[in-house]
């Protein structure tokens, strides 16, 4: 009679308040996957596909160590190869996974950095690109790198000179073209890449005229792969640069509000300053193509806190994860990149030090769904009617839809509003 009763007040139930499902986050420890005695191991990079690619030192056989770039594909690592001398990623250059598994990235071959791209196991040089960052590729085949070369311009008195400058560079099917631009007078004439999008079609980064100095002063930078250049401006200031871009050619990064004082920036039809209030310095490092952006940020205690940015909420990352089954602790601090699987790589503190963790998503329950079987049906309404009403200690599988530990009547309403008859 207790449901009946509910069933006719229904209607008068309709302002209760449902509980709003959370994704959270599996984390997967990607060190027990490398090959016993790997240390320092770091990852930057995810393709669509969910294959993380990273650098770790292993031991080179006569009681020293090397490092090399490792790929995680499917719960194992596996070392590919690479050109001289691989480097760590802090201070280091980027590198990156298309979603064919093409790998690009820099490595020191004596005194100069090296860029490379290992396809199918097969190294190839990229000699006319001086320099990888962030995340040189995307889901497609192209890759962008840094170039130098020469401008030539006239100087005050109309006389013909040239000062060295730096440029994107884009590798495809084995060519690399010089994206410039070239234009003196133009933004971007000093240009360093920073990511292409999957479609391969917009570049990002940053740079400036021929006489800025774009290390201490540089524009966020949003490219064509035509080559045409775009200043994305900033927030309080114009300074800041581009991390990512998707194929809608929104672009994430950092933007400066003070001399001193960068947030993490979106770039869609605008600047969005996406810190929350009280955070000293932040930055956004990726972009998918649903525009869920992931970073890390210093909160007023100096912590790092890495984010997950979704629709207009930025939320700490270690509030969502799930860490059983990973030995120890884990507290996260990076958050490096995320596919359009919602995969995120980042690092974080465990019990042997800082390294890599991939997080997958795990779906929310379905509202009413009590008994997991992936649907909202008459089956559920009686595991609600058998333990209806429990007044504490209640459970999803007991009926308990809004989880505050009791079966009643806001319960019923969210299975009535989810439900989906047997067919």
């Amino acid at each position: 009679m207790a449901a009946i009763r509910l069933l006719m007040l229904a209607p008068m139930l309709l302002c209760a308040q449902l509980a709003q499902a959370q994704t959270t986050y599996q984390v997967i420890d990607l060190v027990a996957q490398c090959p016993a005695g790997s240390t320092d191991v770091v990852a930057q990079a995810i393709n669509n596909p969910g294959d993380v690619v990273g650098t770790a030192a292993v031991s080179d056989g006569q009681g020293g160590q090397v490092r090399q770039y490792f790929v995680w594909h499917n719960g194992s690592a596996s070392i590919i190869p690479s050109i001289g001398t691989v480097e760590g990623l802090n201070g280091g250059p980027g590198f990156g996974i298309t979603d064919s598994g093409l790998v690009a990235g820099c490595s020191i071959d004596g005194n100069q950095w090296q860029c490379f791209i290992v396809n199918q196991g097969a190294v190839t040089g990229l000699p006319d690109l001086t320099f990888m960052q962030f995340k040189p590729c995307g889901g497609s085949d192209a890759v962008v790198g840094t170039t130098t070369g020469q401008i030539q311009y006239s100087d005050a008195n109309n006389n013909p000179s040239s000062a060295p400058t730096t440029r994107v560079g884009l590798w495809f099917n084995g060519v690399i073209t010089d994206l410039g631009p070239t234009d003196p007078n133009a933004f971007g004439v000093q240009a360093a890449a920073a990511s292409i999008s999957d479609s391969g079609q917009y570049i990002c980064g940053w740079g400036g005229t021929l006489w800025d100095d774009i290390s201490i002063h540089p524009q966020a930078l949003l490219m064509t792969r035509d080559g045409n250049a775009t200043a994305l401006g900033g927030l309080s200031l114009p300074w800041g640069w581009a991390t990512d871009v998707n194929n809608a050619g929104h672009a994430v990064g950092a933007a400066y509000v003070d001399q001193n004082t960068y947030h993490a920036a979106l770039w869609r039809n605008g600047a969005t300053d996406l810190a929350p209030s009280g955070w000293q310095w932040s930055m956004s490092l990726a972009i998918n193509n649903t525009d869920q952006v992931v970073g890390y940020g210093w909160d007023a205690n100096g912590r790092s806190i890495p984010f997950l940015w979704n629709a207009g909420t930025l939320v700490d990352l270690n509030t969502l994860v799930d860490a059983n089954g990973v030995a120890g602790p884990v507290t996260l601090d990076v958050a490096y990149d995320i596919n359009d699987a919602g995969q995120i790589v980042a690092s974080g503190i465990g019990p042997a030090g800082r390294q890599p963790y991939l997080l997958n998503p795990v779906a929310p329950p379905i509202p009413g769904d009590f008994n997991g079987d992936g649907i909202v049906n008459g089956r559920d309404f009686l595991i609600w009617q058998q333990h209806y009403p429990m007044l504490s200690g209640a459970t999803r599988a007991d009926g308990d839809a809004n989880g505050d530990g009791i079966v009643n009547g806001k319960d019923f309403l969210i299975w009535q509003q989810n439900y989906k008859p047997l067919k």
